[in-house]
């Protein structure tokens, strides 16, 4: 279910639910691979225990910062625009190359979420209720990507 609401600007919400989940596919792992993948991915913000803690991503220098997160279910991550640049915060797979055949993959969007930001100050959430692992990137600038990983 996505719910959308506009408060000086840009400000979505959406809730991602078992169907989104499903809808991830290969995008998302078990809950053994969440730990690991996120260790992989470089600089992340993890969670403090109990309560679920809203987090912030920086979008400045064409790169989500923290580019890993890490929620308890039931947060929201909301992306802040810090530079004049508009920017997509677009759930999925960025373009790239596959790592067996070396033969270059479209981005592929999962439907789950796709935010604009339109410059700086404009804001996008999205409020995770559900485990697992989710993709993001920038659909305008697709080498900037960024990955949530939503434990309980």
């Amino acid at each position: 279910m996505i719910r959308s609401s506009r408060r000086g600007g840009l400000l979505a919400v959406a809730t991602i639910g078992a169907a989104g989940l499903l809808a991830l596919g290969g995008c998302s792992g078990g809950t053994g691979d969440h730990a690991k993948h996120a260790k992989a991915t470089g600089p992340s913000a993890s969670p403090s225990r109990g309560k679920p803690v809203d987090m912030v991503v920086s979008v400045k220098h064409l790169a989500f910062t923290p580019a890993t997160v890490t929620v308890h279910a039931g947060a929201t991550v909301t992306w802040r625009d810090d530079e004049a640049l508009a920017h997509a915060v677009t759930a999925g797979r960025p373009a790239g190359r596959d790592a067996k055949t070396g033969k270059a993959t479209p981005s592929h969007s999962s439907g789950l979420f796709n935010g604009k930001l339109t410059g700086i100050g404009k804001t996008f959430s999205v409020k995770f209720t559900r485990l697992g692992t989710y993709t993001y990137y920038c659909s305008i600038h697709p080498a900037m990507h960024g990955l949530i990983v939503v434990i309980p």
